[in-house]
Parts: structure tokens; C-alpha cells; sequence
């Protein structure tokens, strides 16, 4: 049905099944009619955009569509005001020094918070800013694995080595200790882009190493 390599469309669909299908679950009969459509657009290969065209093409088995998707559970958040406490009042001298001295302390211990703040979310896996981070190494990580490394020999392209090296990449995997909202442990791209590139360079030295002798 298509022109691609197995290895490279398990990984493609696994991938997108974990950070895109917003919340479609992609068992046997789901990804059946995904691949389905993706063919009947006329599509050789699996890719992440077009997975997500034929989801959003299909749409919602409970909405008229085809995909099944898992029930959803309806969460009502409280939200309580805290009143806020009153500002004490201070006469003389004195008191207005003590007041400038309290207000620049305040300041500095604030700007402290912020920073801490900063340091922390950037590893909360459920922070705004650690997934827009692990997102773009994320892209670097597939990347990496899809595209190289490439193994020649006597000039020629050794697609089994090259396919067996891919292989290695994509088996490459670091999960945090927290787990996000879902209660799932969530992938360290950046980890993994770290390793996925010195086993890069392992490759290209062994390749050297082999010319070389």
C-alpha cells in the first residue's frame, strides 16, 4: 500500500499516536482507517501531517464520524477567592524607614521567586515552557532518526546498516520520574537527542575506522 519502510511508519505512527492523535487511541481498527484514508488521498508514504489529516477527515464515531475515541471525562475546576490581606498603617519617621527597607527586601525576595520559578518549570513536565522545549527536541530527535545517518560502502548506500543504525536511534528512550497530568511518564527529548547524536558520532568513527584499514 505503501512505499516506505516498515521500521520507519511503526515509528512515525507510534510517535504521533503518543504526542499528536489528541486523544485518539490508535489500536487495530483505528489505524486501519487511517491508513485507509491516507491511501485514498493518494499519499506513498505515513508522515505526522498526514495521520493528522485523515483523523481530522474521519472525525468522531460519536459525532456522525469514523475514528472511536475513548469517552470524555467531563472536570469542573472551584475556584476560591483568598481575600487579600489589608496593608498596616505606619506613623512617623521611623516607621517609613522600616517600610522603605521591608518594601526593597520584598522586591529582591521576588525577584528571587521569579528566577526560582523560572528554573522549576523549565523541569515540570506539565509546564508551558518544558513542552515547548521538549517539543523542538522532539523535531531535532526524528529528525536524527529518520534522515541519518546514511552508511556507504565502496561508494554504494548500505541500506541494511543504515537500516539497522536507524533502528538503534529509535530505540533510544529517557522518561522523567514525574509524570504528566495523564499520569504518563513523559519522554526527555533533549536527553535523547544528546544520545541519539554521540551514537551519531560512534557510527561516523566506526565508518572512519573501517576506510581507514
Amino acid at each position: 500500500m505503501f512505499n516506505q519502510d516498515e521500521t520507519e511508519m511503526k515509528f512515525v505512527i507510534n510517535h504521533w499516536g503518543e504526542n499528536y492523535s489528541e486523544g485518539l487511541v490508535v489500536h487495530e481498527f483505528n489505524l486501519t482507517e487511517l491508513l485507509k484514508e491516507i491511501a485514498r488521498r493518494g499519499y506513498e508514504k505515513v508522515t505526522f501531517d498526514n495521520l493528522t489529516e485523515a483523523r481530522l477527515a474521519l472525525g468522531n464515531a460519536q459525532e456522525g464520524g469514523k475514528l472511536i475515541y475513548p469517552p470524555k471525562v467531563i472536570v469542573k475546576e472551584v475556584i476560591k477567592e483568598v481575600p487579600k490581606p489589608q496593608p498596616k498603617r505606619y506613623e512617623g519617621a521611623q516607621n517609613e524607614h522600616s517600610i522603605r527597607d521591608n518594601t526593597h527586601a520584598a522586591r529582591e525576595r521576588a525577584n528571587e521567586s521569579r528566577t526560582q520559578k523560572v528554573v522549576l518549570a523549565a523541569n515540570d513536565v506539565n509546564s508551558p515552557i518544558f513542552k515547548e522545549k521538549n517539543q523542538k527536541a522532539q523535531a531535532r530527535f526524528e529528525e536524527i532518526c529518520l534522515h541519518g545517518p546514511v552508511t556507504y560502502r565502496q561508494g554504494k548506500e548500505d541500506r541494511g546498516k543504515t537500516a539497522s543504525r536507524r533502528e538503534e536511534l529509535m530505540a533510544i528512550r529517557v522518561v522523567s520520574r514525574q509524570q504528566n497530568k495523564k499520569g504518563e511518564h513523559v519522554p526527555l527529548y533533549e536527553e535523547m537527542v544528546k544520545l541519539a547524536e554521540a551514537k551519531v558520532r560512534q557510527f561516523e568513527a566506526e565508518d572512519t575506522k573501517r576506510q581507514m584499514s
